[in-house]
């Protein structure tokens, strides 16, 4: 037992099986899909088309409804030729 002076070095890698550490996760639990948390599952592409979505939504959202102020109202103007009411 080294002093209390000392670093006491560990291998953690030691504790696992040698097949978890040379493959993947998805290879390890090969057949067993099911039992893969949420998050370590593959995510469906239509589930990624819809975040997407969902993420521009909210970026025009942003832009347009709640950074809408007096400088972009002038730039609006601007560009459809409507003079400003004001």
């Amino acid at each position: 037992m080294p002093s209390r002076q000392q670093w006491l070095r560990v291998d953690a890698t030691a504790a696992i099986a040698p097949n978890r550490v040379e493959q993947s996760i998805e290879q390890s639990v090969a057949g067993a899909a099911e039992t893969l948390p949420l998050t370590h599952r593959a995510v469906p592409g239509w589930w990624l088309a819809a975040r997407q979505n969902w993420q521009t939504a909210a970026f025009v959202w942003q832009q347009w409804v709640v950074g809408y102020d007096a400088q972009r109202q002038q730039s609006v103007y601007q560009r459809t030729g409507v003079g400003a009411a004001c």
